[in-house]
C-alpha cells in the first residue's frame, strides 16, 4: 500500500504530467486466508475481512442462472440506487465507516489462524485463578502446533508474541510464570 501522504507523478498520453495522492483501498479474494511471516497488531489492522459464504453451484436447483437478468431491471437498479442513497446518508451521518460484529469475527478467525501463538493463547481456557510455569505452555503451545500440522515458532519468539498479547487474553507474567491478571 502507499501512503496517502505521498504524492504520485502520472502522465497521460500526450499530456502534461499530474501528481495525486493515493486514497484507493486493494480488493482481494482468495479461498483462504494468506499465510503471515511476521503477524503483528499493525499487520492485522488493515484488511477487512469479509466472508462470502454463499455458494452457487452449477445444477443446484436454488441457483438463478438468470439473477443478472432480474437484478438489472429497471424497478430493481432503481431500488439499489435508493438503497445506496440511504446507505450514503448513514455514513455521513456516523461520519464515516462503522464495522460489523461479523468482520471483527472474521478478522479476529484470520489473526488466530495466521499467527499461531495469538491463535494457541485464544484456544486456552483461562480462567481468575490461572497459573502455568513458562516452560510448560511453551511445552503445550508445541504440542498445539504439532496437533495442528504447524510449524511453531522459536522459544523466543513465542515468549515475545505472550508478552505483546498479555492484555489482550488477561494475563500477567513473573519470572517464570504466566498468571490469571484476575487471580
Amino acid at each position: 500500500f502507499r501512503s496517502t501522504k505521498i504524492k504520485s507523478q502520472c502522465w497521460r498520453k500526450f499530456q502534461e504530467a499530474f501528481s495525486f495522492r493515493n486514497t484507493a483501498r486493494l480488493i482481494f479474494t482468495a479461498n483462504q486466508y494468506i499465510k503471515v511471516k511476521s503477524p503483528d497488531d499493525e499487520y492485522f489492522s488493515r484488511p477487512v475481512i469479509i466472508a462470502c459464504t454463499n455458494r452457487f453451484p452449477p445444477g443446484d436447483p436454488k441457483t438463478d442462472l438468470h439473477i443478472v437478468d432480474k437484478m438489472t431491471t429497471p424497478e430493481n437498479l432503481s431500488a439499489g440506487l435508493l438503497q445506496a442513497i440511504a446507505g450514503l446518508r448513514r455514513l455521513l451521518a456516523q461520519n464515516g465507516l462503522s464495522s460489523a460484529p461479523s468482520i471483527k469475527a472474521q478478522s479476529d478467525e484470520y489473526r488466530f489462524s495466521a499467527d499461531t501463538v495469538q491463535g494457541f493463547l485464544h484456544a486456552c481456557a483461562f480462567d481468575a485463578n490461572f497459573k502455568c510455569l513458562k516452560s510448560q505452555l511453551w511445552d503445550h503451545y508445541k504440542v498445539s502446533c504439532e496437533q495442528a500440522n504447524r510449524k511453531p515458532v522459536s522459544e523466543d519468539a513465542f515468549f515475545k508474541r505472550v508478552k505483546e498479547n498479555l492484555d489482550r487474553f488477561g494475563m500477567t507474567e513473573s519470572y517464570d510464570l504466566i498468571n490469571s491478571a484476575t487471580g
